[in-house]
């Protein structure tokens, strides 16, 4: 969401430091969820294989944060 981002940007650090964990959380419950319930594909003759997903951040290089 824009607004969630420019909160984040605009926070002090403190918040944008929750907001940050927060978008961790969310991010790790998605990716648990997929992989148990939608993450399969088909492997060989009737067989099925899961998937393991290996979500990645998008931020600068250099470690720096967007605004900050």
């Amino acid at each position: 969401m824009k607004s969630v981002s420019a909160l984040w940007a605009l926070a002090p650090r403190e918040v944008a430091e929750q907001i940050e964990a927060a978008h961790a959380a969310a991010v790790a419950d998605t990716v648990t969820s997929l992989e148990r319930h939608a993450c399969f594909t088909r492997l060989g003759a009737g067989g099925v294989r899961q998937l393991s997903l290996r979500p990645c951040s998008h931020w600068p290089s250099g470690g720096a944060s967007w605004n900050r």
